[in-house]
């Protein structure tokens, strides 16, 4: 019954999955369909938009094309219109620098002939005023050469008398100078010879005490260095006697050409005496040169203590020394500074004295010599403020004059102009307004031609969008005829699938049931053969038991029904009868 089942399932599971494949399959193919149908559509609608681009593209270049003519017909209106406004004002420009040119000539003819007025009489002005400054200036030179010579006079005699007292003093001082400067030396050389006997003392102390540390440490040092080469000279010798004697005993060896063993043994013992040697000789040595040390390093010790000792008190010696001569020396210059001192006070008494003396003698001179140039002065402005007067009453006078004439001049200049701006003016209105019109011309001209291929661009456009939604249309109807189609084929796929699927699970059900059917007639059969069977036996053993019974018994059913077991009578029910 299970396998029967399992079956059964199998057989469901089968047609389920061959209905999802073909379902799978089927599904594949509609999405295709719709793929190829909107791949269809997509192309239709990009040809569509590459026509109406290109519609668009027409009609754009159309109108661009009316537009640049336009554009270029407006700017040859425009620069024709400019070409005949800057040709007027040209012209007028050129009358109106004439007479302006005529304006300025006649301005600048009437200044210069003021300007030549004002020269002439400033010059005749100046001419004035330089001949009486040169009569006041000569009038003031005059009255100052006898001052001057005066002054002169009075100022050499007060230099030469201060000269004088000033050569006194300044020999005075350089006497008192040269002795400061011989008591100073003196006294330095004194201070160095006193420095130079401490420093030769200090500095033979020092390398007597050295000496004789030098002399004790090679008192000690320079046996003990005799006897370590003694030492060494003899551990040479007994080396070198040793290696003779070993190579006298291997050469008194008695063994045989080819008694490798003894030869061998010989061998041995001279290497052995070599090595004995070499020992020997090299403790020898070693215990001189350590018995040296020992001796040697002391007594360095003791050198270079002394040394140190010696040096210490000769860096004392030589710091007493300096401070003695240090102080030698600030004695000398303290001694030096105060005749310096004394020698400069009276140096600066003597020339105060001549200072004073030669500043009365100048006073007295410039006094006398300002009173005689204030006098010569005052005369000198007195005429000098009556040429400046003079002068500027002229410059007052030739100035009006020329003002007055620049006034009339201007006013004859500024009439002229006024004439050739109106003139100007007005031709420039006329032109202004000639060149506005043709402008204004050009602007109609050109809105009306953009107008015009407007409407030529609309309505192209308008076509051009009117056939791309023809199109797009068609393109739809056709996708959803291909859409349609592939459903309708998807559906009657389906249909045929499912019914083939319920035919499959029908058919394994009638299977399934059939072998059910079998199945339980068999069971039912074979339990009527089984208890036929039990029945036949269940007799079979009665009769057999009852025969038993009627005949007596044996030791094996006596057994039995004792109720007893042995291994080849088990214990069971049918043994207690």
């Amino acid at each position: 019954m299970t396998s029967l089942a399992v079956q059964l399932q199998n057989d469901f599971t089968t047609a389920i999955d061959s209905y999802n494949t073909t379902i799978t399959s089927i599904t594949g193919m509609y999405d295709t369909a719709v793929s190829g149908a909107i791949s269809v559509y997509d192309g239709a609608i990009t040809s569509a938009n590459t026509i109406l681009q290109g519609a668009y593209d027409s009609a754009a270049s159309i109108y661009d094309g009316a537009l640049t003519t336009a554009n270029d017909d407006y700017k040859t209106a425009v620069d024709d219109a400019a070409t005949a406004y800057n040709t007027r004002m040209s012209s007028a420009g050129s009358i109106h620098e004439t007479a302006a040119t005529a304006a300025n000539d006649g301005y600048e003819t009437d200044v210069t002939a003021a300007d030549g007025d004002y020269e002439t009489a400033m010059n005749s002005a100046a001419s004035d005023y330089n001949s009486d400054m040169d009569d006041a200036n000569d009038t003031y030179d005059a009255d100052m050469v006898a001052p001057d010579a005066q002054y002169e006079l009075d100022m050499d005699a007060a230099n030469d008398a201060h000269k004088t007292e000033m050569d006194t003093a300044n020999d005075a001082y350089e006497i008192d100078m040269d002795a400061a400067d011989d008591a100073y030396e003196t006294d330095i050389a004194n201070a160095n010879a006193d420095y130079t006997t401490a420093a030769t003392g200090a500095k033979n102390t020092y390398d007597g005490d050295v000496d004789s540390a030098t002399a004790t440490y090679e008192g000690i040092v320079n046996p003990a260095h005799q006897t370590y080469l003694d030492d060494v000279k003899t551990a040479q010798d007994d080396y070198d006697q040793a290696v003779i004697d070993a190579g006298v005993a291997m050469g008194s060896a008695t063994c045989d050409a080819m008694d490798f063993a003894c030869w061998d043994t010989v061998h041995q013992q001279y290497e052995t005496d070599l090595k004995n040697a070499t020992d020997d000789y090299n403790t020898a040595v070693t215990n001189a040169a350590n018995t040296f040390i020992g001796i040697e390093e002391p007594a360095w010790a003791d050198w270079v203590t002394k040394e140190q000792d010696a040096w210490d008190q000769y860096e004392l010696d030589m710091k007493d020394a300096d401070a003695v001569a240090t102080q030698a020396e600030t004695d000398a210059l303290a001694d030096w500074q105060a005749l310096a001192d004394t020698a400069n006070g009276n140096w600066q008494t003597a020339a105060t004295d001549a200072d004073a003396t030669w500043q009365t003698s100048a006073d007295d001179a410039l006094a006398i010599w300002t009173i005689a140039e204030a006098n010569a002065f005052a005369d000198w402005e007195t005429a000098s403020a009556d040429a400046d007067a003079k002068y500027t009453q002229a410059e007052t006078d030739a100035t009006a004059a020329w003002e007055l004439a620049e006034v009339g001049a201007r006013a004859r200049y500024d009439a002229a102009m006024k004439i050739a701006d109106d003139d100007l003016a007005a031709e420039e209105i006329l032109a202004k307004a000639d060149y506005d019109q043709k402008v204004k011309d050009a602007d109609d001209d050109w809105d009306r031609a953009e107008a015009a291929a407007q409407a030529v661009y609309d309505l192209a456009v308008e076509a051009a969008e009117n056939d791309w939604i023809t199109a797009e249309a068609n393109a739809y109807a056709a996708y959803e005829s291909s859409i349609g189609v592939a459903q309708n084929i998807w559906i009657a796929s389906e249909a045929a699938a499912r019914s083939a699927m319920e035919i499959q699970i029908e058919f394994a059900k009638n299977i399934a049931e059939a072998a059910l059917t079998a199945a339980q007639t068999s069971l039912q059969t074979s339990l009527t053969t089984a208890q036929t069977t039990a029945a036949n036996a269940e007799a079979n053993a009665m009769a057999t038991f009852e025969a038993a019974i009627s005949g007596g018994t044996s030791a094996t059913t006596a057994s039995a029904w004792s109720g007893g077991s042995s291994p080849t009578n088990p214990t069971t029910s049918w043994g207690w009868g």
